[in-house]
């Protein structure tokens, strides 16, 4: 199956490409959800439903559009979103020469210009999905082989914003049923029932990670050009103002008192091309090793050190700027000393809650959101 949202394909196609569209959170919905009954079909065979070809837009991408941060947030989203849905697999398309690709390793002339080699924003939105997906410490040991289910935040589903929970649980040995007198067989059931029949008892889900996403439009002045991308398309359309941002407040199962990690998917704006960084990260734009930030900890893969703090009852509260994307993780998932955390989001690890939608806004430029997590999980990732 192949899936681009816009297209340079064709004259009508053309003109209805623009990157607010792609950044649309609603629009992503409405254009992933549809394979929904495509995914249930592949699960009663036993098999998952891949995306085998996607990118943001067809017939080789469009510069502007294709190589800026919007189309970074917008790849993490797209992924998050099938994930949720159920699609296990995604292959972005590249090239040599495609508008979309997320580096260009050698130079080339290319439509009167002279590109260079460069990362490109779209590197950055893979580097990001990696930490999403990376194994943690669980229960002491390492986390390899931790099965993480995606589910999307009701509560944090707009055209601007978009949110999800990671939840991970123990791997499974095997998804084959044992017949009797020996040898298996593949259940009369479909593949996630067998998952779920075969995940070992009192293993429930836990909540390990948060991922929210700012897919608002800000268009700054800054990091606006990148060497590997066409000049011709530099932004030189500007908000107006001060950038402006969120304090989202999260109902969580976790201990108060425990910190959460925190990861920024982050750049000048949405038009921006270059000065991209995951908490400070930034990769070498001709040998592609990374360039820690200058206030790396230790041990942290040269990432900006930031924390929060559970606050009671579990409530999660972080700042996110427009146009930007946080990862909350939490390796610690032990007990709260025998009790439950609770507090609309649900009582202890594994519990659920109700969404509870936006609460208002605390003066012009910054807004408030009281979200909360449910127990939703469909999507599942084996690394």
């Amino acid at each position: 199956m192949h899936l681009y949202p816009q297209s340079t394909c064709d004259p009508a196609r053309w003109h209805r490409m623009r990157l607010d569209l792609l950044s649309n959170h609603t629009a992503l919905w409405l254009n992933v959800s549809q394979y929904a009954p495509q995914v249930a079909a592949a699960d009663v065979t036993g098999h998952p439903f891949v995306m085998g070809e996607t990118n943001s837009v067809s017939c080789g991408g469009r510069s502007g559009i294709s190589d800026t941060f919007g189309a970074a947030l917008w790849g993490v989203d797209y992924v998050l979103t099938a994930a949720s849905v159920g699609i296990e697999k995604i292959y972005f398309h590249l090239g040599g020469n495609s508008e979309y690709s997320s580096f260009t390793p050698l130079g080339y002339p290319y439509k009167n210009e002279t590109l260079e080699a460069g990362i490109r924003p779209g590197w950055y939105a893979h580097y990001f999905l990696a930490h999403v997906v990376r194994p943690l410490v669980r229960g002491g040991g390492a986390g390899a082989g931790e099965r993480f289910e995606i589910a999307g935040l009701p509560s944090a589903n707009s055209s601007s914003l978009s949110g999800f929970a990671v939840y991970g649980t123990p791997p499974i040995a095997s998804l084959n049923s044992t017949k009797p007198g020996g040898g298996s067989t593949t259940a009369p059931r479909t593949r996630r029932a067998t998952e779920q029949q075969q995940q070992p008892a009192g293993d429930a889900k836990t909540l390990r990670k948060l991922v929210l996403l700012d897919m608002g439009v800000w268009n700054g002045t800054a990091g606006l050009s990148n060497p590997s991308t066409l000049s011709v398309t530099d932004g030189t359309a500007f908000s107006p103002g001060s950038r402006p941002s969120s304090t989202f407040r999260v109902a969580t199962p976790w201990c108060p008192g425990r910190n959460a990690s925190v990861v920024r998917l982050q750049a000048p704006g949405t038009n921006a091309k270059s000065e991209v960084s995951v908490s400070g990260v930034t990769f070498d734009p001709l040998t592609g090793d990374v360039q820690a930030s200058a206030s790396a900890s230790a041990g942290g893969g040269g990432l900006e050190s930031e924390v929060v703090s559970v606050g009671e009852k579990g409530v999660v509260e972080i700042e996110v700027v427009r146009a930007q994307g946080v990862l909350l993780e939490m390796n610690d998932v032990s007990p709260c000393g025998g009790t439950s955390p609770g507090g609309g989001g649900g009582g202890g690890n594994g519990g659920t809650g109700a969404g509870t939608g936006a609460a208002g806004r605390n003066g012009p430029m910054a807004a408030t959101w009281l979200l909360a997590v449910v127990m939703c999980a469909v999507g599942t990732f084996m690394l």
